[in-house]
């Protein structure tokens, strides 16, 4: 279902399919995200991984506006 979902979007998202379970902590849940995103998170204290994550979705934010303004 998950797939389905994500391939709706098509090429306008980034997708992370993360498999996780109700005892999975938040260090886990960044491990894996870090895994599927382009963005290093090893070794990273959980606070700093966030900021890594929050940054690369903004650039990806001003990516899609770039694209956006260019093509009106």
């Amino acid at each position: 279902m998950g797939n389905i979902f994500c391939q709706s979007f098509g090429n306008e998202t980034v997708c992370v399919l993360i498999p996780a379970t109700l005892f999975m902590n938040k260090s886990q849940f960044l491990e894996k995200l870090g895994e599927q995103i382009p963005v290093d998170l090893n070794k990273e204290e959980t606070d700093s991984a966030v900021v890594s994550i929050q940054r690369f979705a903004a650039q990806l934010d001003l990516d899609a506006k770039s694209f956006y303004d260019s093509h009106r």
